[in-house]
């Protein structure tokens, strides 16, 4: 019920109402003491009729007054006259966040965003350092005066996390409207967190995820979970993504895009460790933003047309970087380019390729694989002599792996330590060689990498089992424990320590496209994720305690980069420039001389036929193509289609009766697989990567009427379509699970087929006549196994088939009853002829080695397989940060 003007709530007299809401009406009110004006809240009835939640909201609300925060309204009063239960607070005079997105009909200016970002985020960072938790953040509670200052509204009817409240009630609740028509959005259900949305406990991190979707819907001008009823928009809370910020503003810079996303981050771990760390980013991105734009933008490399002629051009590039700070102003003290007037040198010309480098302690030593001797081998090279020394001379032919670290250096530099692993990919080890050249042994019989922690008396390794299990053991091995794992089909690769000795740093997730950096204490304990790429993140590398280096894709996903981090703002930075990639980096226990592989790589197509007899090198052709790289090929019914480049992300191209046509352009999202075509050949299906996540398209032959279906999905690996071209079937992830799903074409709900909870499903292809669909179920091994689903969900028996977990594996020939499969570690692979009734195979190829195939495709015809190659073409490269 209205309060009439004139009323008196204890010293305060009513002057006029200003807006109401859940939670109640509010008045401006004259405060008859101290003759100013303020704003008073009414309470609802039913809360002030409850002596128990009154008591316990006043209570809150007191210790919530006690904040004294320019960015938070402060609270003058709490008390009760006759019926009525207020709250006199700060009268502000302003407009919401919310009249004023309306007001702009869309997303705010990305400095606008900043200055408001900031602000409210220091008061948040100030409630949630005195305990105190908001619980319903929306654009309704935060108020922006004339003058440009934020307020923080409504804190008076919060939580208080400290001390622990066992009852329940109003307080415990958000606001919710009542509107539940088709097309309303539910007022504050838009911006809960997960975890109140399922009913969980909640701390500080769950205002983060409410801020998160504030910010997202500055930066937009649409809110991130919207749907058209209380239970739909809950359950998108719960289970999906909203949509890329990049593809609906792309004025929005990287930076800011990565804030937002770890505050919408489902699980409560992922987003930040304390809310002062947030505002902390924030006010940094503020500050140095429009420098770092303009840096970034000045800087251009052209592509080099030989392959020893880019070794000068990305030399002068990165340095280029490292002067001319590449994302951020250099000036400023809060971020500094670790290679900021570093030195580079090259270490290695070679024909061929030098991978996976490492530095010893000392800088003076780099160990590294190379096929200069013709199969990859590990070597080692002083630093200054110009000399290098093949340590394993063709014995391990299993030595190479491009999505683990494979060599590297003891603590003490005496020897070098390489992995290997058995042909079929399921037992590795880890071996050792002295540096000066000898006899090599095993060293770990179980394990795959190994690290050394810097007071040189223990020893950090993951094992080859489901989850990669990552132990500390002493420094020869013994009394191994168990620090972390994670889930079977979840992998941890490039396992180091921190120069102090307190943590563990790895990358996680499904290689090779999928992982981001971590870190767990060397005690043990949940791992802590510091980075949001999900894609090629490899090797991360401590220059001291705060400064992170690593590789990881470009964000137009051109190629690999060197990024650098404060591993306490955890925003990324990217420290390299132009085409070629850097593919590895490793640095010397000082942090002052670094070791990097630069790759100029090559993917093209080739094609073999399919024959009784077992082909060989002689009877592979090549494809011409005009793209500077090609892979990912599939047939249409008179065309092939393959994904391609001439510089930038890889876009989606056509090759029909010798012309060839780009459908799909790279700059507007890299294309991540290989892509399907229908059975009639008129429509394409394929995935494109945005914001780190794969978005399924459809298109026409032609190229025209593109347009996303399943957007809720994000999809992993190649889709596959069904016979009758009505489904698609696809591999995905939702939440901690990898489903299995088949999309209808027509746009209707996706349905699940496989749940993926205890494994990684990748890569399912519908078999010709329609009866299954056969997919990869990775554990967590370098292979993963075939298995067989009915469109409607009953398992299909398939002989024990395993094949390796990256790439595509398996092709279908046109009858339905046999497969082609690649089998092989990455350099030695070969295609086999699969019977699906017997298992029987029979060898097809006896290729050439040393070449990467990621990815083929067999004829409509039955006879030819056309496959993709790929080079890397690099050599190393050292970077002294301070000349020595």
């Amino acid at each position: 019920m209205a309060i009439p003007s004139g009323t008196r709530l204890g010293s305060y007299e009513v002057l006029a109402p200003l807006g109401a809401g859940g939670m109640g009406e509010v008045y401006r009110a004259r405060d008859a003491r101290l003759g100013r004006e303020v704003a008073v809240k009414v309470l609802p009835a039913v809360l002030s009729e409850d002596d128990d939640r009154l008591k316990r909201f006043e209570r809150e609300a007191r210790s919530a007054s006690a904040l004294n925060h320019p960015n938070i309204v402060t609270i003058y009063e709490i008390g009760s006259f006759g019926e009525a239960s207020y709250i006199a607070m700060e009268l502000v005079d302003g407009t919401t966040l919310r009249e004023l997105l309306a007001r702009e009909g869309g997303a705010l200016p990305t400095k606008e965003i900043l200055r408001i970002a900031v602000q409210a985020a220091e008061g948040l960072a100030k409630a949630h350092a005195s305990g105190i938790v908001h619980r319903d953040l929306k654009p309704d509670n935060v108020m922006v005066t004339h003058d440009g200052l934020v307020k923080i509204l409504d804190f008076g009817l919060a939580k208080l996390t400290q001390p622990k409240d066992s009852g329940s009630g109003a307080t415990q609740a958000p606001t919710v409207t009542g509107a539940t028509e088709p097309g309303v959005v539910m007022g504050t259900v838009g911006y809960m967190s997960p975890e109140q949305a399922t009913g969980k406990a909640v701390d500080f991190r769950s205002d983060q995820f409410s801020f998160g979707a504030i910010l997202y819907e500055m930066a937009t001008g649409r809110r991130a979970f919207a749907r058209g009823s209380a239970p739909e928009t809950l359950a998108a809370i719960i289970r999906e993504e909203p949509e890329p910020i990049a593809m609906l503003n792309g004025k929005v810079p990287a930076p800011v895009r990565w804030i937002i996303e770890r505050c919408l981050a489902k699980d409560p771990e992922e987003r930040y460790a304390s809310t002062k760390d947030l505002a902390r980013d924030l006010a940094s991105v503020r500050s140095h933003l429009s420098e770092a734009t303009s840096a970034a933008e000045s800087l251009t490399v052209s592509a080099p047309s030989h392959h020893r002629a880019w070794i000068p051009a990305v030399i002068a590039a990165t340095v280029v970087v490292a002067l001319g700070a590449t994302a951020w102003s250099l000036r400023r003290p809060v971020w500094q380019n670790p290679l900021a007037g570093a030195r580079f040198s090259r270490f290695t010309s070679w024909e061929g390729s030098e991978l996976d480098a490492s530095i010893s302690s000392d800088g003076k030593f780099v160990a590294f694989l190379a096929d200069h001797d013709g199969s990859f081998d590990a070597w080692v090279g002083h630093v200054g002599s110009g000399e290098f020394l093949n340590l394993t001379k063709a014995r391990f032919p299993t030595l190479a792996n491009t999505i683990v670290h494979n060599v590297g250096f003891s603590d003490d530099g005496a020897h070098v330590w390489f992995r290997i692993h058995s042909p079929d990919g399921k037992q590795h080890s880890v071996w050792l060689v002295p540096t000066i050249g000898g006899a090599p042994r095993v060293f770990l019989p179980n394990a795959v990498e190994a690290a050394w922690s810097p007071d040189h008396n223990r020893i950090v390794y993951y094992a080859p089992a489901a989850g990669d299990p990552i132990f500390i053991a002493d420094r020869n091995g013994g009394n191994a424990r168990k620090i972390c794992a994670d889930k079977p089909g979840i992998h941890q690769h490039y396992v180091t320590w921190s120069p102090d000795g307190r943590f563990i740093y790895f990358v996680r997730g499904i290689p090779p496209d999928e992982m981001d950096i971590w870190r767990v204490s060397s005690a043990g304990g949940v791992a802590e994720r510091l980075t949001h790429h999900n894609s090629r993140v490899a090797y991360p590398r401590l220059l001291n305690d705060r400064t992170l280096i690593y590789t990881a894709m470009r964000e137009d996903g051109s190629g690999s980069g060197l990024y650098a981090m404060d591993v306490e703002r955890r925003i990324p930075h990217p420290v390299s420039a132009g085409l070629e990639e850097y593919v590895s980096v490793g640095t010397s226990a000082d942090g002052q001389r670094l070791v990097a592989t630069v790759a100029n790589p090559v993917r093209d197509l080739w094609t073999v036929p399919i024959t009784d007899h077992v082909a060989d090198e002689s009877s592979v052709s090549q494809f011409k193509l005009p793209t500077v790289r090609a892979a990912a090929p599939r047939f249409g019914r008179d065309y092939l289609l393959y994904l391609g480049s001439k510089g930038a992300a890889d876009g989606l191209w056509k090759l029909k009766d010798g012309s060839e046509t780009e459908l799909w352009k790279g700059s507007e999202g890299g294309v991540v697989s290989a892509p399907a075509v229908s059975p009639d050949g008129t429509q394409i299906c394929f995935v494109v990567r945005s914001e780190g996540r794969g978005r399924l398209h459809l298109m026409a032959s032609d190229g025209t009427g593109v347009h996303r279906v399943a957007e809720s999905l994000e999809v992993r690996g190649a889709p596959s379509w069904s016979p009758d071209g009505k489904w698609i079937a696809v591999a995905g992830s939702e939440g901690k699970a990898n489903p299995l799903f088949k999309v209808p074409v027509d746009g209707g709900t996706p349905v699940r087929l496989v749940d993926g909870v205890s494994s990684v499903i990748s890569n399912p292809v519908w078999s010709p006549d329609g009866r299954f669909i056969l997919y990869s179920e990775g554990q967590g091994s370098a292979t993963v196994r075939l298995q067989g689903i009915t469109p409607d969900k009953r398992p299909f028996p398939l002989p024990d088939i395993w094949v390796g977990n990256t790439g595509d594996r398996y092709r279908f020939l046109p009858d339905g009853k046999s497969l082609v499969v690649t089998q092989g570690v990455l350099w030695l692979q070969n295609f086999s002829l699969l019977d699906l009734a017997t298992g029987k195979q029979r060898q097809l190829t006896k290729l050439a080695r040393q070449i990467v195939m990621r990815s083929f495709d067999v004829s409509p015809d039955g006879k030819q397989i056309v496959f993709d190659r790929y080079r890397q073409n690099s050599d190393l490269v050292l970077i002294d940060l301070r000349p020595r």
